[in-house]
């Protein structure tokens, strides 16, 4: 969730890259002001949750790198992300983002999904040297609505 996300050292996270200027801007200036849902909040949580779970299954598997920040500078900013899986092959890695989500939004597909992992990719061969393979998305359907 929103209050566990940490960009690290970094200017700007691949996160906030992709999100709306203008949103960044409001959501600052009227911080006390926004309210939120608890419907959006339990989801959030069972977001977290599911995201917690893949983590730990991940643990075990030598050719798995879970969870992993990373950081990459351009032009005197440091930009960073932290990508939900890799999965290490002899011809790249394989990325991959969890997304718990509602069926409407793997039908009409949510391009602010292909920038994040396309970010992700340019971060890992910037901070990595190595070559991506794969991008994909593991969308874990939670419901019909939104």
């Amino acid at each position: 969730t929103q209050d566990d996300y940490t960009k690290g050292k970094s200017n700007r996270s691949i996160t906030q890259l992709i999100d709306s200027p203008q949103v960044a801007v409001l959501a600052r200036e009227n911080a006390d002001n926004i309210e939120q849902d608890a419907v959006d909040f339990l989801w959030s949580r069972f977001g977290t949750s599911v995201h917690n779970m893949f983590e730990k299954a991940a643990e075990s598997q030598d050719s798995i790198i879970s969870e992993q920040r990373m950081f990459a500078d351009v032009l005197g900013w440091t930009i960073s992300g932290a990508v939900d899986l890799q999965e290490l092959t002899d011809h790249g890695r394989i990325v991959s983002d969890y997304k718990v989500t509602s069926v409407w939004s793997v039908i009409f597909a949510k391009q602010e999904w292909h920038n994040q992992l396309n970010c992700y990719a340019w971060l890992i061969r910037k901070s990595q040297n190595t070559n991506v393979k794969q991008l994909r998305i593991i969308a874990i359907i939670r419901d019909w609505q939104r």
